[in-house]
């Protein structure tokens, strides 16, 4: 009996598999002499400065986070709180721009205090792991200073060589997480997109917005 050997042929097909979530560990120093606050890591494009937006708004929130005594009394802060809630405070900052400790927002741990509360000394660094969707950008503020003045001092992330540009890329142009994550943190003011350059306005019990 003759045997006939039938061939099946495959079908090979080639899939693209789609862009997913990753994971970054993102390391904070602080490489200036002077102390920052735990700051503000974020998925959102929250950093709005030069010059400083209108009371009211989401921008102005990080704008207040960088004042010090600055009450705008709102259902965060209501009027007569202590200063330690609107001044350098993640978690109110957080509230007002409506973000989720954890999920599209984090706050480093740094090792050093001051007044009893967390602050990167000159030198501390602290790292800290966030998940992130193809797409997202990364964004970092955190309030810098002696902390007992009125100073507009901050500190945020931008793209390296270009401190107009506050948040950087997490995954390339085909959504894939890119293998290392470059930024710098710089100095800036409150109402100036340059490093050490612009003046705000100043701020006494209140905050008036920034001229423009």
């Amino acid at each position: 009996m003759r045997m006939t050997k039938l061939l099946t042929p495959l079908l090979l097909l080639a899939f693209t598999a789609p862009a997913r979530a990753a994971t970054f560990t993102i390391t904070i120093k602080n490489t200036s002499s002077v102390y920052m606050a735990p700051g503000l890591l974020t998925l959102s494009p929250l950093i709005a400065i030069g010059p400083a937006p209108n009371p009211g708004t989401k921008q102005y929130a990080t704008y207040e986070y960088t004042r010090y005594d600055c009450d705008l009394p709102d259902q965060y802060c209501p009027a007569g709180s202590n200063v330690w809630c609107w001044f350098a405070n993640e978690t109110t900052l957080m509230q007002r721009w409506g973000l989720t400790k954890g999920v599209d927002a984090w706050v480093p741990s740094p090792p050093g205090t001051l007044f009893g509360l967390p602050v990167f000394e000159p030198g501390d660094s602290a790292t800290v792991t966030i998940t992130a969707q193809p797409g997202d950008r990364l964004s970092y503020v955190s309030k810098a200073g002696d902390f007992t003045n009125y100073v507009d001092q901050n500190v945020m992330m931008h793209a390296p060589g270009n401190p107009a540009d506050l948040s950087v890329p997490l995954f390339d142009d085909n959504g894939m997480p890119l293998p290392f994550i470059t930024f710098d943190l710089g100095g800036y003011t409150v109402s100036s997109s340059s490093p050490t350059d612009g003046t705000a306005p100043e701020c006494g019990n209140y905050c008036p917005a920034a001229d423009g």
